[in-house]
């Protein structure tokens, strides 16, 4: 019988843990296995299903209805759960399906429906059916009787591309609880959206995939030159194996790195993780990785020869880390493993349909073009010249993929005599020129050749960008060409010569792949337009970095937000102008390259980044610029700690300022001398500087320094112990950066507001400040403002008795502020008092247990476990006879005492030994307390005691 055609309805099924029951059951497996597959085989033909194929232990049928693959889904779960399986050992099947328009050929389907369903089943669990969008459309209104749809929420499946909604087929005789979806957010990670659809090298992925699985493999190197796919493949590779590596898998691109210096904080920054004061930043990573099992995929590590040691370095160090590398070569150390990447299979000319249909190279070329031409598909009218295609491109993906691009404008055929043209050019070239490089070369000046003689030009100087560009950087860098720039990008991302993305703000960004950008500075050096663009770039984010120096303190975060999404620019911008001859322009770089490291808390790089302008291009400290680097500079050298070249920086900035009557400038200098004299201690001279910063801006009339000020203000009278007076301040602040949508200040005003609520007893107003805070923290990726309110959840948690939680949450706050470079000042006066208390309450084997496991939770992790920890507790089952009150009569008695006023000592005296061994431990903060707290905590102890 010929294979369901048109829309179909794939079932995906494999069994969980099939190889630890061939473990289990041994030779009685192959009994289980026939089982299995006959009840899935009476379910499917049931329902009108056909067997597609059964390798290993999965099954695959496709259904002409997609009411009938739920159906038979279903049917096969609850056939699966009443069998009697050998010694009890319950056999369970994941399920998938998907519906789509595959190609039928020899009783068997290609196309990416194919594997959406299969990527579909291996996100489910044992016992679940798993269906997608697609074929929710299609049964929603019919559903088989007794099965509703669980919205499941939207998951990024392991192919990389956008997330997709899926649903669970519920039934009543079928499980209807599970864990989490095995997707790509199931583990922490990094890795990009992609526009486009893994196509082509299944056979490389299962065996690469099989050689990360190998506990002796732990670097993996793919090689092979430009365009043959080596990122596409190692992203691809990391999505596949994201649940082997519990703490994560991350991607970090090195095409503009060429230092092996640098290749440390790149990693830095894809994990997330910053500097620490005095421990050189290769410490403090080795330190994070050491007990941690991820992956690291480090891009185009080609741009760094001399890598290897460092490599070496970092696996010999960090047992549970493994590294995927892509390269042009080797690394060339002891662990490496290389796996050279061939170009795609390509039909032999003359070939059939069918095996056409099959070729890697031709259906990566289909779906290319679809993206262009949806309605594009392989007929024998054209499949001739798409062969002819792909072969003369020897297989290479980016060179197959610009050529499709064009299907839009011109048959296949004419793709085909113009490209054929073009390769018998550049075949008369060097000989010693690789062959694929030269296929490359022709498919990108084969696509640059078609461009418009404007459209050429805004290429070319598109190649200046590193990592993308904004819309108006583009227009900026590209405004002297006098051509439509914006018409320009449109018409380039058509040709797949740049890609268009998004960013959270929703505004458009414009990628070259790196190969191309590449191409495109050849072209621009050949044009000798080359020093012009680079300058025009520079200067272009030198204006950047100036307007957000002018706004500091900054009135707008999307400013701050917009220059972080150019990092790379900047750096590139920063590093051209550092060269002799450009001192200027490095200078107008400097002060708004420091605020924006600042701001995002990459401090050490900020503080390196500034030290070596001042050696290449030293700055008079008598003029305007002078003082701004020495402002931004002493602004660093506070956070991380470092308060003596800070005071200097700070105070002779201020001199400046003053002399030139800059107010807003010497409120800012004024500010950070109090959160100097703050951090020593001295909160009379913080006071009067920020009264001082305060007068100052509002006679300016500046919205977000009043706000600032009043924040800071309030911390000083919370530190004083005027918790009310800090309170009226905090509320005025958080209004005033609410008022502007500054949702970096909200979160510091939120986060002081549940500092001083906690220490008035109001522990359910400071858990929901914390809470809100956290979440504006979060949105902005700020990890020192997470690891506060962790800090503060942490102090509720003590409070309502979980103590091992609470030191869990401790530990995870210290990792992050030991990998994240979090400021030194930080106020850690919650975490130093619960610490403190917590060493007192636990046993030194609880405490190291607790401690441990702590320091291993993921941020995310963290965060989950101070929103449970810290909920009020659920009344305990009473283990002797409770009042109505909830309480013993002998904890009523110590809460009377408590409610009279008496002082901890006379409570004390009334305890029992067992009583008083659990209050003791807590004394030292019952007099920082409110009546309601200490009762609380007494309330607690006492319960803790008499249950001892």
């Amino acid at each position: 019988m010929a294979l369901p055609t048109g829309t179909v309805t794939f079932l995906f099924a494999d069994i969980e843990g099939s190889t630890r029951l061939l473990q289990q059951l041994g030779d009685r497996y192959a009994v289980a296995l026939a089982d299995y597959r006959r009840l899935f085989r009476d379910a499917a033909e049931a329902h009108g299903g056909q067997e597609v194929d059964m390798p290993g232990d999965a099954c695959f049928f496709a259904f002409s209805r997609a009411t009938d693959a739920v159906a038979a889904a279903v049917a096969a779960q609850i056939a699966l759960q009443a069998h009697p399986w050998p010694d009890g050992r319950m056999l369970r099947a994941r399920i998938g399906v998907h519906t789509g328009e595959p190609f039928a050929q020899d009783r068997n389907y290609v196309g990416l429906d194919v594997h959406r369903a299969a990527r579909i089943c291996a996100a489910a669990h044992g016992g679940q059916v798993v269906l997608s969008d697609a074929t929710r459309v299609f049964v929603e209104q019919a559903l088989p009787e007794g099965v509703v749809l669980r919205d499941l929420g939207e998951h990024r499946l392991k192919d990389l591309q956008r997330p997709e909604r899926l649903y669970a087929a519920v039934h009543a005789q079928l499980p209807q609880v599970f864990p989490p979806l095995r997707t790509l957010d199931a583990r922490p990670n990094n890795l990009p959206l992609l526009p486009t659809q893994f196509v082509g090298r299944e056979e490389e992925l299962v065996s690469l995939h099989q050689m990360l699985q190998d506990g002796a493999v732990r670097l993996i190197t793919l090689t092979g030159p430009g365009g043959t796919g080596k990122t596409r493949l190692a992203l691809q590779l990391a999505a596949a194996a994201v649940d082997e590596f519990p703490h994560g898998v991350y991607f970090v691109p090195l095409s503009h790195v060429n230092d092996s210096e640098m290749i440390i904080p790149a990693i830095a920054r894809a994990l997330d993780l910053g500097e620490l004061k005095d421990q050189p930043l290769q410490e403090a990573l080795a330190q994070y990785l050491k007990d941690r099992r991820l992956l690291v995929v480090l891009d185009n590590l080609e741009q760094v020869p001399d890598s290897g040691p460092l490599i070496h370095s970092l696996l010999a160090g960090c047992p549970g880390v493994k590294i995927v590398a892509t390269s042009r070569e080797r690394v060339r150390v002891s662990w490496e493993h290389e796996f050279p990447i061939p170009p795609l299979p390509t039909p032999q000319a003359g070939s059939s349909l069918a095996a056409q249909l099959a070729s890697p190279a031709i259906a990566l070329f289909i779906d290319r073009a679809r993206m262009v031409q949806p309605g594009f598909t392989l007929t024998a009218e054209n499949t001739g010249a798409v062969a002819e295609i792909c072969a003369g491109l020897d297989g290479l993906p980016l060179a197959i993929e610009l050529a499709a691009a064009r299907v839009k404008l011109l048959p296949v055929r004419e793709i085909a005599r113009r490209l054929q043209d073009q390769l018998r050019l550049l075949r008369g070239g060097p000989v010693d020129a690789p062959e694929r490089h030269r296929s490359l070369q022709a498919a990108m000046l084969w696509s640059y050749a078609l461009l418009s003689p404007a459209e050429q030009r805004l290429f070319r100087r598109l190649a200046v960008f590193r990592g993308g560009c904004a819309l108006d950087s583009a227009e900026a860098v590209c405004r002297d060409l006098d051509d439509d720039v914006f018409t320009g990008l449109a018409s380039l991302v058509d040709k797949s010569l740049l890609r268009q993305v998004h960013s959270q703000d929703d505004r458009p960004r414009f990628l070259m792949l790196e190969t191309i950008r590449q191409f495109g500075l050849e072209r621009l050096a050949a044009e000798d337009d080359l020093e012009d663009a680079t300058r025009r770039h520079a200067e272009h984010f030198a204006d950047l970095a100036e307007q957000l120096e002018a706004a500091i303190p900054a009135d707008d975060e999307h400013l701050a937000d917009r220059m972080w999404r150019d990092a790379d620019n900047m750096r590139a911008a920063a590093d051209w102008a550092m060269h002799p001859g450009r001192p200027a322009l490095a200078v107008r770089l400097g002060a708004g390259l420091g605020w924006a490291f600042y701001m995002r808390g990459q401090l050490t790089e900020g503080r390196e980044r500034l030290a070596r302008l001042m050696r290449i291009a030293p700055v008079p400290p008598d003029g305007p610029a002078g003082a701004r680097i020495m402002l931004a500079a002493g602004v660093l050298a506070w956070s991380t700690g470092d308060t003596g070249p800070a005071q200097a920086w700070l105070s002779e900035a201020l001199e400046y300022f003053v002399a030139h009557g800059d107010r807003q400038r010497e409120a800012v200098a004024t500010a950070f001398l109090g959160h100097v004299a703050r951090t020593a201690g001295d909160l009379e001279e913080a006071a009067a500087r920020y009264e001082q910063a305060h007068t100052t801006y509002r006679a300016l009339g500046h919205a977000s320094g009043i706000a600032w000020t009043l924040h800071d203000l309030g911390q000083i009278a919370r530190d004083r112990g005027t918790l009310d007076e800090a309170t009226a301040l905090e509320e005025q602040s958080l209004a005033a950066f609410r008022q502007r949508g500054d949702r970096w200040g909200a979160a510091w005003a939120l986060w002081n507001l549940g500092v001083t609520a906690h220490r008035q007893g109001n522990d359910t107003g400071a858990r929901a400040h914390y809470i809100e805070s956290l979440e504006l923290y979060r949105a902005l990726d700020d990890r020192r403002g997470i690891a506060q309110c962790l800090e503060g959840l942490a102090a509720i948690a003590f409070v309502t008795g979980r103590l091992e939680e609470s030191l869990q949450m401790l530990a995870a706050v210290e990792s992050l502020r030991t990998t994240a470079g979090a400021p030194a000042v930080a106020d850690r006066t919650e975490y130093d008092r619960t610490l403190e208390a917590l060493r007192a309450g636990l046993s030194t084997e609880a405490f190291d247990r607790a401690w441990t496991a702590g320091s291993r939770l993921e941020p995310s992790q963290a965060i989950a476990l101070a929103l449970q920890a810290s909920e009020p507790p659920p009344a305990a089952p009473a283990r002797r006879t409770r009042r109505r009150s909830g309480l013993t009569a002998r904890e009523e008695e110590v809460a009377a005492l408590v409610a009279r006023g008496l002082s901890n000592r006379e409570i004390a005296s009334t305890l029992s030994v067992a009583e008083r061994t659990a209050v003791s431990h807590i004394e030292h903060i019952m007099n920082k307390l409110s009546l309601h707290s200490r009762a609380q905590i007494a309330v607690w102890a006492v319960r803790e005691g008499l249950d001892r």
